[in-house]
């Protein structure tokens, strides 16, 4: 369905991993970029978004970033130790996927980040919803995408750098067209 390549991937304290970042253009734009998130059961899980919303998503993110760390400010200073909100900030509709024994999609959905002050005090933002593939309601997945830090959204929004994508993919397209 999408033939897409790893352009880069970007660092995440809280699970402590790396987690890559693929894409595929179409007549020279993106068309698709594939962040990849933790997935409950799966192989390998990612949130799909249009090339054409990467900025609405940036935008989105950097929103959430800034929430975030008002909000662990207000919650450290009044010593809130149990919270869970959302932060109310819309981002493009997006499509999950993830593989199993084979790759399943559940298309436009919400991305709903919320605040979360986890049992031992760690403050994070995340999106963990319960997903069904669009084709069978019977195949479900939880997936994780979660912010422990700053840093967190710095790293993704430094990663999911419109250029840079852009040149990576057309690089890797020039060398693969020397060899036809």
């Amino acid at each position: 369905m999408f033939a897409q390549e790893q352009v880069t991937s970007y660092q995440n304290s809280y699970w402590n991993r790396a987690f890559s970042i693929s894409a595929n253009l179409k007549s020279g734009k993106i068309d698709k970029i594939f962040i990849e998130v933790m997935p409950d059961k799966a192989k390998i899980a990612s949130i799909v978004i249009a090339g054409d919303d990467l900025y609405t998503f940036k935008s989105a993110l950097t929103q959430t970033k800034e929430k975030y760390l008002e909000w662990k400010k207000i919650a450290i200073e009044n010593k809130v130790t149990d919270m869970t909100k959302e932060f109310g900030i819309v981002f493009p509709l997006v499509t999950y996927g993830w593989f199993s024994s084979k790759w399943w999609f559940a298309f436009y959905n919400k991305l709903n980040m919320k605040f979360k002050i986890l049992e031992n005090g760690n403050m994070i933002a995340t999106a963990s919803p319960k997903i069904s593939a669009s084709s069978n309601k019977y195949i479900d997945e939880q997936i994780y995408f979660v912010f422990g830090d700053a840093q967190d959204f710095d790293n993704l929004i430094n990663a999911l750098n419109k250029e840079q994508i852009i040149n990576t993919l057309t690089e890797k397209q020039s060398q693969e067209d020397l060899f036809k």
